[in-house]
């Protein structure tokens, strides 16, 4: 056999291991755990689901002794269960104490990190600082990690879970 047909043959073999081989990785790259994950891939989805994590954080955990109803209502709209209910028994216990107490907590997401990403599931690392004031006495201020999942319901993201960390 020609020396050059054994050349062009020994090519053609090492070129055509090549493409299997990144046939392969580029298929293993695309089903892996971190392809799936929206949050890695998608920063329009990412940022979207920032976003609604963080208005409704804000909205449900801020509260003034005055007006807990709206923040009641609030978190009827942003949340599901079962955060909904965790935070119906919790929120039971502030509505009743803070009119005497003249309590008001503000909340502000400060940062959040999308850990998981789906089309319908989310979920997000939270921190927040809380400011608390009773009545006329001075402002403290506590920082508050949270786990957040989040789901996605006609096209809103809306709250199934609330862990503290």
């Amino acid at each position: 056999m020609n020396r050059r047909v054994l050349t062009l043959l020994v090519v053609a073999a090492l070129l055509a291991g090549i493409g299997a081989t990144c046939t392969v990785l580029a298929d293993s790259l695309r089903t892996s755990e971190t392809a799936r994950n929206l949050a890695h891939v998608d920063t329009d989805a990412t940022v979207e689901v920032r976003s609604a994590v963080t208005r409704a954080v804000n909205k449900v955990l801020t509260y003034r002794f005055d007006d807990v109803e709206s923040t009641r209502r609030a978190a009827e709209d942003l949340l599901r269960d079962p955060a909904r209910e965790q935070y119906r028994q919790l929120f039971v216990q502030v509505s009743d104490k803070a009119p005497e107490q003249r309590l008001t907590v503000t909340t502000r997401v400060v940062d959040s990190a999308v850990l998981s990403l789906t089309s319908e599931r989310a979920e997000v690392l939270v921190f927040a600082d809380q400011v608390s004031v009773r009545g006329d006495g001075e402002p403290t201020t506590a920082a508050a990690q949270l786990l957040v999942t989040a789901t996605k319901h006609d096209d809103r993201w809306l709250l199934t879970n609330l862990s503290q960390l």
